[in-house]
């Protein structure tokens, strides 16, 4: 069954012993995000894909013998090539090959991550800005506008946001 699982799913996934923590077995989709070779992993465990500060807090979790699925993270993890990802993990407890083993499935959340922290920057650059900045989306409705702007156009904050960006000009304008 699980050897289904692994090969039919789309994700990376990961066996592991509760124990020792040693990788078990490993889906295709693990080798290409971590860029580990099925024997390379298999020769590894658990605690090589994370920082040594980390390790501690991932053995406190893994001891967890709950049978429930349990989804944790976000963790930082490591790949071969050194570079970190940051990923969310969804673990259940299993039998395989007749000891207790956790299967992990891993969801990278590496892009979506780094897009929020862009877009944070980018709204406190927007925010903190001492020159009015309105942004619109492509037939001019307004998004958002920082206080420069709403100062300047003398509108209540909550007028503003979804107006077109014309209804604050005058004819002179």
């Amino acid at each position: 069954m699980y050897s289904f699982l692994l090969k039919s799913n789309p994700q990376p996934i990961y066996i592991f012993d509760v124990e020792n923590f040693k990788f078990l077995e490993v889906n295709e989709e693990a080798v290409k995000l971590y860029g580990y070779s099925r024997d390379e992993f298999l020769q590894m465990d658990l605690t090589d894909l994370y920082a040594p500060e980390d390790i501690q807090t991932i053995i406190e979790i893994s001891d967890s013998k709950t049978k429930e699925k349990v989804k944790s993270g976000p963790w930082k993890q490591k790949k071969k090539s050194g570079d970190s990802i940051i990923v969310e993990i969804t673990k259940a407890i299993i039998e395989f090959e007749s000891h207790p083993a956790a299967i992990n499935i891993i969801t990278n959340i590496t892009d979506q991550i780094e897009l929020l922290k862009a877009e944070q920057a980018y709204k406190a650059l927007i925010k903190n800005s001492s020159d009015a900045v309105i942004l619109t989306d492509t037939s001019g409705v307004i998004i958002t506008a920082n206080n420069e702007a709403i100062n300047s156009f003398s509108i209540k904050p909550d007028d503003i946001n979804r107006k077109s960006i014309l209804s604050l000009l005058n004819e002179k304008d």
